[in-house]
């Protein structure tokens, strides 16, 4: 697959999000800093709005990606402040418990909306959270930037949708095809969580290896959070001879699902790791056991060693150095890929918002689209049917550290 990358992955969006609703490719595709004839013809480019929010998951089984998200915001909301705000004027930030539950995430939404001067939200965790609450957003006029919600159906839930991630089937049909490139046409098991993103990767895996040639010889699902004992499902999938393990799990699960693995004596099976094992909590957790594993996605693992052994540019280096002492002291959330996409999310709104004023949603989740800003959580580019690309990053574990694996 050849990278034709672009400018910004806001920018790359628009081609697939905007393409729906009436806008141009002129339109698409205009240069950063310009407001075009969009934003003189339906907002005046005033800044009358000076409040971003956050609706994340700060209590309950998801909480430790709601604080990454929190704690990054908040921290490019200073950066912003320090460099000037919106015309000299503070932006405002106000971050929302919704616990992870999609009920919640509604009753935040309505408060949200309610609030005349928030100009944009970045939210939620997860797939079924994000997109319970677009209908709220979509009606009340409030752009919405999700940092990792990859449903294939969010992003044509409306115009105020603005996605950070690309969709399921792109990203792990990604990984499927060089997953079989790297082992050819072998037997995969699959065990993923019972949610959304769960099913819908497993879905985009399976589609794209078995149309190479490979075979998916198991498929088993558990609940997230509440499953314990993957022994009785484990048992079932090394029935199957499996060569690879592709687990969709939350990093806690995913810890038990190996040493589960090691315990059934799996360990000729190569196991593979997606998303939210890209955590050192992962690694506390499941130590030189996941020694050998890989770890695929669009995420890329910040921790010391990792950033000590490789260039990520200076821009992403002094974001986690400065994330990280002060918040990670102490036995603080490290900074990781969730708050990265939440610090890009942060600075997308607000520069677009100091571009073309905050008085048109409209225009303004237009112009977050289209932003050309620095990014710290790696490149995007679209393929020649539209559809957003980013880079897949490869990790493995040795001597129960995470190594990254460039690409060659």
């Amino acid at each position: 697959m050849r990278k034709q990358k672009h400018r910004v992955v806001a920018m790359i969006l628009a081609m697939i999000l905007l393409a729906g609703c009436g806008v141009s490719g002129d339109e698409t595709t205009a240069p950063a800093g310009s407001t075009g004839e969009a934003a003189s013809a339906e907002g005046t480019g005033e800044i009358t709005k000076y409040t971003l929010a956050a609706s994340v998951p700060l209590t309950g089984n998801m909480m430790q990606y709601g604080t990454s998200y929190k704690n990054a915001i908040e921290m490019a909301v200073a950066d912003f402040n320090a460099a000037g705000g919106l015309n000299g004027q503070d932006v405002k930030f106000e971050v929302y418990d919704d616990k992870g539950d999609q009920k919640e995430g509604i009753n935040v939404a309505n408060m949200i909306i309610s609030n005349e001067d928030v100009f944009a939200v970045i939210g939620s965790y997860g797939s079924s959270v994000s997109m319970a609450a677009a209908p709220v957003y979509q009606e009340g006029a409030v752009p919405m930037l999700s940092p990792n919600t990859s449903h294939p159906d969010y992003p044509g839930m409306g115009s105020m949708m603005v996605p950070l991630a690309c969709k399921s089937e792109v990203i792990f049909g990604s990984i499927a095809e060089m997953l079989y490139e790297q082992f050819g046409a072998c037997n995969m098991a699959v065990i993923y969580q019972n949610t959304d993103v769960g099913i819908t990767t497993l879905e985009a895996v399976q589609e794209r290896f078995e149309s190479l040639g490979g075979t998916i010889c198991a498929a088993e699902t558990f609940v997230p959070n509440q499953t314990k004992d993957f022994t009785p499902l484990l048992s079932k999938i090394k029935g199957t001879n499996p060569d690879i393990l592709f687990i969709v799990a939350e990093y806690s699960d995913g810890a038990s699902i190996v040493l589960q693995s090691k315990q059934l004596g799996m360990e000729d099976v190569q196991l593979v790791g997606v998303g939210n094992v890209f955590k050192q909590e992962f690694l506390d957790l499941a130590g030189t056991n996941a020694d050998g594993m890989l770890l695929m996605g669009i995420a890329r693992i910040y921790t010391d060693e990792v950033m000590a052994n490789n260039d990520f540019g200076e821009y992403t280096a002094d974001i986690v150095e400065r994330y990280n002492a002060t918040y990670a002291a102490d036995g603080g959330v490290e900074f990781d890929n969730f708050a990265a996409l939440a610090y890009d999310g942060a600075m997308l709104a607000m520069h677009a918002a100091a571009e073309v004023g905050t008085d048109n949603p409209e225009v303004l989740a237009e112009e977050i689209r289209k932003m050309d800003i620095p990014l710290c959580a790696g490149d995007a580019w679209f393929d020649a049917n539209g559809d957003l690309q980013r880079e897949v990053f490869t990790f493995t574990v040795e001597n129960g550290e995470f190594v990254y694996l460039p690409e060659e």
